[in-house]
């Protein structure tokens, strides 16, 4: 996930997106929904957001992004 502008999130950027935003925000979770990397890369935040803010937002972004993706592999195998 990229912080874009200083105000968005940007979840899973292109090749070509990527380079141009200041920070990322990597959250990665198991089979469980519990976390094996949480990392940030940059300087940048949400404008108006504190860090722990900003890692919420994330973290539900995350934990749709997973959902979401389980449910087509789910689909996919049957």
């Amino acid at each position: 996930m990229k912080l874009m502008h200083r105000s968005y999130f940007l979840p899973d950027p292109t090749a070509l997106e990527s380079p141009l935003l200041p920070t990322t925000v990597v959250i990665a979770l198991d089979e469980k929904d519990k976390a094996c990397l949480v990392r940030q890369d940059g300087m940048g935040g949400l404008k108006g957001k504190g860090g722990e803010d900003v890692l919420g937002e994330a973290w539900k972004a995350a934990e749709g992004r997973v959902r979401e993706l389980r449910s087509i592999l789910d689909e996919s195998c049957q």
